[in-house]
Order: C-alpha cells, then structure tokens, then sequence
C-alpha cells in the first residue's frame, strides 16, 4: 500500500561503440503494509520485513539494470543519435554538472 519510488543512479558507460548506463545505487522509497496481528504486536519485526523486501527489491533492479541485455538496449536506443551526432567512435562517457561529456576517437 502506499506511494513507493525506487530511485536508480545512473553512470554513462560505452557499451557497444554507443551509450548506456550503469546502475551504482538503488532506493526505494516509501512503505510495505503488512496485515494482521505481526504489524500490530510486533512492530518491530514488521520494520524488519518491510527492509528485507526494500533490500531485495534495490538490490534485484540494480542486478537487472546492470545485465549486458539491459545495457545492450540501452546502447541500442541511443544509437541514432550517436550516428546523427558523427560520433564514430567512443572512447569515454562522463557527467559533469548538468552535462554528459563524450569523448571520441
């Protein structure tokens, strides 16, 4: 129940001469209901099982976003602009206040 959020930090990377991103942190904001007599006489063990679930779920996005399927997709979409923006080939990808540096060959 609730308005959960997970939240995912992303770092550019090259993957496949185009750019993707890596996932270096996961949150998941907000709360679990749990039903019943646990959430009402143990309060404390609901918590606990409320931040194993939080835990699970950032840890399996982060796993997820960081699959080379994942980032091959990624690399894919970006692809067009890549090639509209003559970058043949990329050597590095970084951010640096609000801007994405690329770096060519």
């Amino acid at each position: 129940m609730g308005n959960r959020k997970l939240i995912i930090e992303l770092k550019p990377i090259v993957h496949g001469n185009s750019i993707a991103f890596e996932a270096i942190g996961t949150k998941l904001k907000g709360h679990f209901a749990i039903n019943g007599p646990v959430q009402a006489f143990m309060p404390g063990l609901t918590t606990y099982f409320e931040r194993q679930i939080m835990n699970a779920v950032e840890a399996q996005a982060k796993r997820l976003m960081n699959t080379s399927a994942v980032r091959t997709m990624m690399a894919d979409a970006f692809r067009g602009t890549v090639n509209t923006l003559g970058l043949g080939g990329i050597d590095t990808v970084e951010t640096g206040e609000d801007h994405l540096y690329i770096c060519a060959k």
